[in-house]
């Protein structure tokens, strides 16, 4: 099972008080990770400069990597944790193509590192996941971040996952209704995390999974865990509902870990027992 994440590698300032420091960030350490917790062999094509001192962090877990130097520093955000906003401190040079000989592609940029563009020459051959947050997010005066509409071609998506919220800018939708115009679009599979929920709109068949502990809003890097863990098992078990299960299985595990950074990684089995539980919680529909 091979996996490609196409992100820019990042570096995070977290800012909490009189105590700051840095971590490597991004979804090619947190979701890269986790795949490969789950018996992938995983690929990154991403960029980082020479100020990159988190290198061994990446290449200890034998990824396989292309694009990877650059001569210009490394994307790097500042995380403010007690007024809860994002701000952009360097950028990297742009990710201009990528290679799709994978299982699956997970497409999600930090800050329009990938150009809408590349979007357009999605082989239809190809399995892409697409995470659309780093097309939607701008930059104010004071280099805060914001998230604003985009377009975005979904032709050639075969699973787009999206926050309420992200929906709503994208499509000025939300809830089902922001699915079935995705779908429109000609995106196969959506899943939509709402507070305290995730949907899964696939054909007509809706499947929700509802949990009160659910709090991916200010958490880092559980999204990018949700995303791996959903492809990987899709992509070995071809089954969308387990696969579902699986990412809200490692997303949940992740929070019970409930380190600032996601510095120690759910295990297969946290995973495995989450997956089960979320599974008997699974309602389905058809709309």
């Amino acid at each position: 099972m091979k996996i490609t994440i196409v992100s820019h590698s990042t570096i995070d300032l977290f800012v909490n008080g009189e105590q700051n420091y840095e971590q490597v960030g991004g979804p090619t350490y947190y979701g890269g990770i986790i795949a490969k917790n789950l018996r992938a062999t995983v690929f990154l094509q991403t960029k980082f400069g020479q100020d990159f001192l988190f290198r061994n962090k990446l290449i200890d877990h034998n990824f396989l990597f292309e694009n990877k130097p650059s001569n210009q520093l490394t994307t790097k955000f500042k995380i403010n944790l007690i007024q809860n906003e994002l701000f952009l401190e360097s950028f990297c040079e742009p990710i201009t193509s990528i290679n799709y000989d994978s299982d699956i592609t997970i497409i999600d940029p930090v800050f329009h590192e990938i150009d809408p563009y590349v979007l357009e020459q999605i082989p239809h051959t190809s399995t892409v996941f697409l995470d659309p947050r780093g097309f939607l997010r701008q930059l104010d005066s004071q280099r805060r971040i914001f998230l604003s509409k985009s377009d975005i071609n979904l032709v050639n998506i075969s699973i787009l996952k999206l926050t309420d919220f992200e929906s709503l800018i994208l499509t000025g939708h939300s809830g089902i209704n922001a699915m079935r115009h995705l779908q429109k679009l000609g995106v196969q599979t959506i899943i939509l995390f709402r507070e305290n929920e995730i949907l899964l709109l696939n054909k007509n068949n809706l499947y929700t999974i509802r949990n009160k502990s659910f709090k991916y809003h200010n958490a880092i890097g559980v999204m990018d865990i949700f995303n791996a863990a959903f492809c990987c098992t899709y992509i070995n078990e071809h089954d969308i509902i387990w696969a579902l299960c699986f990412g809200g299985g490692s997303m949940q595990a992740a929070l019970t870990i409930n380190e600032l950074n996601i510095t120690k990684f759910p295990t297969r089995n946290m995973i495995e027992t989450n997956a089960a539980y979320f599974y008997n919680l699974l309602q389905f529909t058809q709309i």
